[in-house]
């Protein structure tokens, strides 16, 4: 069962009556007793909290641990996801673990300002190891990833950031880019990707206009181009009569 004297939010059990998989959303968890989040005998399960905040202090303002301990068999897993709490208060014995995740948003931007959907977006944690694979969308940011940023053991914790962000195009209208992040919150990244010049633009308008000028003018020529963002510079040929 749920919910024990001396705890903010304690596993009591076993039996089957335990609950073996719970989610938390928006979950304020203040003014425990002993512990702000505990387990008792309670085996084989796994709780999730979402977008919660797991305060540490007793009602007397006195620092209290989030204990995930006193179990015998079974592994007891907890999975905190854009969850607040304070980590020195955190004990784990060798039946429980502790995964820490945070939410990840990429947004694709090109060097003119514009949002690029479709680029390709895959997130590599520490080890290299691919862990997300996705897309950008029509407004050129990605869903919601679930990544995590370390495991905790009785071992200690198994960090899985730094994190390296590749971004490509499959047509290669765009060059590849990366970008490296430490992921301890939840995050919105931006990364910019730089148009290839896969079409030849074209010059749809030059000013001025073909008239005569006199020895020593000062002449300003502009042009209007089919396709600019990836155009670095123009090269312009004058050809003068011959004296």
């Amino acid at each position: 069962a749920v919910g024990a004297s001396g705890a903010g939010l304690c596993r009591r059990g076993p039996g089957d009556s335990d609950f073996r998989q719970s989610y938390f959303i928006n979950c304020n968890i203040i003014n425990g007793y002993d512990e702000a989040l505990a387990t008792s005998s309670a085996d084989n399960f796994h709780d999730v909290f979402v977008s919660s905040n797991l305060t540490t202090l007793d009602r007397d303002n006195n620092d209290v641990t989030i204990l995930f301990t006193s179990g015998s068999s079974g592994l007891r897993k907890w999975h905190f996801i854009n969850t607040t709490f304070n980590q020195s208060d955190v004990t784990v014995d060798s039946f429980s673990n502790l995964n820490v995740s945070w939410y990840l948003e990429v947004h694709a931007n090109s060097t003119t300002g514009d949002s690029i959907s479709n680029i390709n977006v895959q997130v590599y944690n520490s080890s290299n190891v691919l862990i997300k694979n996705t897309t950008t969308a029509s407004n050129g940011k990605t869903a919601f990833m679930n990544i995590t940023e370390y495991v905790e053991t009785s071992a200690g914790k198994s960090y899985q950031t730094n994190l390296t962000i590749n971004l490509s195009s499959s047509d290669n209208s765009y060059s590849n880019a990366n970008a490296s992040i430490n992921l301890t919150s939840s995050t919105f990244k931006t990364i910019q990707i730089k148009g290839n010049d896969i079409s030849t633009p074209t010059i749809q308008s030059l000013l001025p206009k073909i008239t005569t000028y006199s020895a020593g003018d000062s002449i300003t020529i502009g042009a209007n181009i089919s396709d600019d963002r990836t155009v670095d510079y123009a090269n312009i040929d004058i050809n003068l009569p011959d004296g």
